[in-house]
């Protein structure tokens, strides 16, 4: 299977991508989980003028991440301030700290998946955008549409959807590149009123805020 092509540091320099017209995005944040968290900040390290941050849990580890120095120092991440949490109480503290620290949410995660339940009570909370499985053009109008200039990415694991760190790359370059947009691979699906929609998952689901 296709793993996927991360770049080095020297490799990103000479290959910069420019964003398309009306993408505002000037900061993607993650929480550094293997999976779409970290498809997500090697994306945003790929492009000119955006910056890669986010909030980790204290441990730093996560499935597909090689170390704590990797999120630190080359994705600019930060450890959660809280300590002595159970693991579930540090992904659930990270998740709400990347949820308000950002203008809006993209969730790339199984149908049914517990954190699209958690990110929509979030970003409901703290009046904050989100969608949820979009695909190419989906997220580009949304963050068009919305003036998105930090936007947090999260979702499934590796182990959970194989293939995912793939699907979350292509979708967000496709997304932000000024090439036009096409989702023949995802299909021929529209979101009209911010109506859920088919999707690779299942459905794509849209709300401003709330």
């Amino acid at each position: 299977a296709d793993k996927p092509a991360f770049l080095s540091a020297e490799e990103l320099e000479k290959t910069l991508r420019r964003k398309g017209p009306g993408i505002k995005v000037t900061e993607i944040l993650s929480s550094g989980g293997g999976g779409a968290g970290m498809g997500a900040l090697q994306v945003g390290q790929e492009f000119e003028d955006v910056e890669t941050l986010g909030t980790a849990t204290n441990d730093w580890l996560s499935d597909g991440v090689p170390s704590e120095a990797l999120l630190r120092h080359r994705y600019h991440l930060t450890a959660l301030k809280q300590k002595g949490l159970s693991v579930t109480a540090q992904h659930a503290s990270t998740l709400k700290e990347n949820v308000q620290n950002s203008d809006g949410t993209v969730v790339f995660a199984q149908e049914g998946s517990g954190g699209i339940d958690q990110v929509k009570k979030l970003a409901k909370e703290n009046i904050k955008h989100f969608i949820i499985n979009p695909n190419p053009q989906e997220l580009r109008d949304w963050l068009t549409e919305h003036d998105i200039e930090s936007v947090f990415v999260t979702g499934s694991r590796e182990a959970e959807v194989k293939g995912i760190t793939l699907i979350v790359m292509d979708t967000l370059r496709t997304a932000m590149e000024p090439a036009p947009v096409t989702s023949d691979i995802y299909g021929t699906d529209e979101i009209a009123d911010d109506a859920a929609s088919e999707d690779l998952y299942g459905t794509t689901e849209v709300a401003g805020e709330a």
